[in-house]
């Protein structure tokens, strides 16, 4: 007789089964029989026994998020394709089986749910098949398969003194973050990395394979820059190399008694930005207990030594602790990968904000960092499985801007006539799955309640280096598409002319909604 765990193991997997509707497994098998290397069942599902010897792919593949959460989606199978001919397979295998949703995963980082996870579907994972990195013949390109992370892709290129605009995390996946843009610590030099694709190969809605740059398919690439997930599959970016030797970087930890100083200091050097090789990322971190409350900034400078001046604002304040030396630029992000902590789930939301003249830049994050540790403590003290709240300042100086439209640009609409902005990174992270719809809204309600103070307060007020522009538009748009929470507009704030333009050429090349109806990301209104 069967003990009470086989039986409960028994009903879990009779459910499971009938979760998968005939349609998807048709779809996993026409997969199956195509490319059976390359496909792996669910192990609990019916037909698990037939990629047994898979079991441990799928299990990292629908487990392996920055957000745990993600794993609550189950995938029916999983596609490991290896070229652009494999994925348009799956894509005209998905229009025979129009019911059947599916999802593209790149390195697993997007916090979203739903973005790059699916339940009782397909779910296409561009690790580990498609993630090379080859250098072009002469140099001046280098190709990136959708599932590298950027550790991987820069130690490859590294090996020539080359780089690429990348993340500033090594494990963050490719895909996700150039079609969202992808801030790096080389934008003040050489623009985002949507400003330096230079060709897409990538599979449309229909199947067909295409390049796509500035003079083919021109309004495909046009949309790919910054445009995310709904226009086409990309299977290889080609993107800009640059010249890089040794860096200069790492992390300082330091007391959150210190806010005071470092926040103004992070405002000066918004507003004095005269060196583009250096970069900063000031984030401020609050746990249960105040005494742990920590700031962690992230310091960058393309060269084996900054010069003096750079960060002497900085440097008035003794770390608790430092990391930073001169190094490769590939061995600082793997170090920096640290700082991201796995086993938890999370949710992340933007906030666009103009950088103000001192006093006022000064008097608005005093505000905020008291009136986020509040609330934090407040949620914290509710429900003690709460671990984390925090948020990332990223200084968007009007030279990073001027160095984007100089690198060709992208759809985010940045414009340097605008003046400084900042882009802020806010963060939940929590263990129980109880919270998994509370936490969510905790950071939606304390992100929109610094806002709504900022606008009353300080709207209206030029940005520091401001030139020209609508103040009241540009001070709080756009909203970074990597780091944008599921509810907001991220599409609406790149402005109406462009939000119009994307729009349009998503419904032209997807008339059937392939990307814009089966799988997750941020959408157009109908």
């Amino acid at each position: 007789m069967p003990d009470e765990r086989s039986k409960q193991a028994l009903v879990s997997n009779l459910r499971l089964a009938s979760a998968q509707s005939n349609d998807t497994l048709a779809a996993c098998q026409a997969l199956y029989t195509k490319y059976p290397t390359h496909v792996a069942f669910d192990p609990l599902g019916p037909y698990g026994i037939d990629t047994a010897s898979q079991d441990s792919l799928y299990d990292s593949t629908n487990t392996d998020y920055w957000n745990e959460g993600q794993s609550k989606n189950r995938a029916a199978c999983a596609f490991f394709p290896g070229s652009a001919e494999e994925v348009s397979y799956a894509v005209r295998i998905l229009n025979n089986h129009t019911s059947v949703q599916y999802a593209l995963k790149s390195g697993g980082h997007n916090a979203n749910f739903g973005f790059s996870s699916v339940n009782q579907g397909i779910l296409i994972s561009f690790r580990p098949n498609l993630a090379d990195t080859t250098i072009g013949v002469d140099g001046s390109t280098a190709d990136i398969g959708p599932g590298s992370r950027w550790d991987e892709a820069l130690t490859v290129l590294d090996q020539y003194g080359k780089a690429v605009v990348g993340g500033r995390l090594g494990h963050v996946g490719v895909g996700g973050y150039v079609l969202g843009g992808g801030l790096s610590f080389l934008t003040s030099q050489y623009g985002f990395a949507a400003d330096n694709l230079v060709n897409v190969e990538c599979v449309l809605a229909n199947g067909s394979i295409i390049n796509a740059n500035r003079t083919s398919n021109s309004d495909i690439f046009y949309a790919m820059q910054g445009g995310g997930n709904q226009f086409g599959i990309v299977t290889k970016f080609t993107l800009k190399t640059f010249d890089i030797g040794q860096v200069w970087g790492g992390t300082k930890t330091y007391a959150g008694s210190d806010y005071k100083t470092l926040l103004g200091a992070t405002a000066n050097f918004t507003q004095n930005f005269t060196d583009p090789k250096a970069a900063v990322i000031v984030t401020n971190d609050f746990t249960l207990d105040d005494l742990a409350s920590i700031i962690v900034i992230f310091y960058f400078y393309d060269g084996p030594t900054p010069p003096a001046g750079i960060f002497d604002e900085f440097d008035q304040v003794t770390p608790l602790s430092s990391n930073v030396s001169t190094q490769s630029y590939p061995s600082l992000l793997t170090g920096n990968n640290a700082y991201s902590l796995s086993g938890l789930r999370y949710q992340i939301r933007e906030g666009t904000y103009p950088n103000l003249p001192y006093d006022n830049m000064t008097s608005f994050y005093d505000y905020h960092y008291t009136s986020f540790q509040q609330q934090a403590f407040a949620h914290q003290a509710t429900s003690l499985d709460i671990q984390i709240f925090s948020f990332a300042i990223q200084p968007i100086p009007v030279v990073l801007k001027q160095a984007s439209a100089d690198a060709g640009g992208n759809r985010l609409g940045l414009d340097a006539t605008n003046g400084d902005n900042i882009f802020m990174e806010y963060d939940v992270s929590w263990l129980n799955p109880d919270c998994d719809t509370l936490c969510p809204g905790y950071i939606e309600t304390m992100v929109d309640s610094i806002k709504s103070y900022q606008q009353s307060t300080f709207g209206g007020m030029s940005p520091t280096n401001y030139k020209s522009g609508d103040i009241s538009w540009s001070s709080y748009n756009p909203i970074f598409p990597n780091d944008g929470m599921f509810d907001q507009q991220v599409y609406q704030s790149f402005g109406n002319s462009t939000y119009q333009q994307l729009k349009t050429i998503q419904q032209r090349w997807d008339p059937q909604g392939f990307f814009s109806q089966r799988q997750g990301g941020f959408k157009f209104s109908s």
